[in-house]
């Protein structure tokens, strides 16, 4: 489907617009006046489509084609504040046109920047740790992608591997930290939210409600918290926003006890006063 509907809060109405190129489950990215479009899934045999489409602030609308060999299903970051975004990790197909896909973890990295009414890409350095599952956020121009896992042959290693491994990439320098961080557990499909100056970890683990709470200003993870922020219901599967710096983490599965839903809508209060 090509079909965007737009609400316009100071006039309380809805309008459409159209993307030059339909496809399901595309990514987005904020850089400020303008919103990229990315990807999503073809419906024809390239499977993961390579559209971007740029909408600017007064729905004026163009598109672009990322220009890789593999399409590619990426985790989409960005910055508002910097009119910067980040389109990396995920996978992709390594057989585009081809009757059967293989599917595989993706290194690629695009590199969004806002430009007037629109904006540009170019290809950023490769993703470090390419593994399937990754969440990540932005602040302050930098952008962390974590979590996720891996799948290994059942019989040598783990048939799945869930990782607490956490890449960074700084917008000012265009290149991913050499040293990765560690989340305090393994998190596959991590919530994860920019909150003011920090990056917020939460979810993806069976084991823990704890939250990561990651510094954008130093670069490390908080430690020595006496009072961790947490869950109060232990979940996965769940939505997340984040409104004037307030984080809302919204319904999701039980991990434990089997995969009940829940109706649980928790509020972590670091609104700025």
């Amino acid at each position: 489907m090509s079909l965007v509907d737009v609400y316009d809060t100071e006039t309380a109405q809805w309008s459409t617009i159209s993307l030059n190129t339909p496809r399901g489950a595309p990514r987005l990215l904020d850089l400020g006046e303008t919103t990229a479009i990315i990807g999503g899934l073809s419906g024809d045999l390239q499977y993961l489509s390579r559209a971007v489409d740029y909408v600017s602030a007064d729905l004026k609308i163009s598109n672009a084609t990322i220009p890789s060999a593999y399409p590619q299903f990426g985790v989409a970051v960005s910055d508002r504040d910097c009119g910067i975004g980040l389109f990396t990790s995920g996978y992709q197909n390594n057989k585009p046109g081809e009757r059967f896909n293989d599917f595989q973890p993706s290194n690629q990295s695009t590199l969004f920047v806002a430009n007037d009414s629109s904006a540009s890409f170019s290809q950023a350095p490769a993703f470090p740790s390419p593994r399937w599952g990754a969440g990540g956020a932005a602040s302050n121009g930098l952008f962390a992608i974590g979590g996720g896992h891996l799948f290994g042959d059942g019989t040598t290693e783990p048939l799945t591997t869930v990782l607490d491994r956490v890449d960074l990439f700084s917008a000012s320098t265009g290149q991913w930290s050499s040293t990765p961080l560690k989340l305090s557990v393994p998190r596959d499909y991590p919530m994860v939210q920019a909150i003011g100056d920090y990056i917020v970890f939460v979810g993806g683990s069976d084991v823990s409600k704890d939250f990561d709470i990651l510094d954008t200003k130093s670069g490390s993870f908080i430690q020595g918290l006496k009072h961790r922020p947490a869950l109060y219901t232990l979940r996965t599967d769940a939505a997340a926003v984040t409104i004037d710096d307030c984080l809302m983490i919204i319904a999701g599965g039980l991990v434990n006890q089997g995969r009940n839903a829940t109706a649980s809508v928790e509020l972590f209060d670091a609104c700025r006063t």
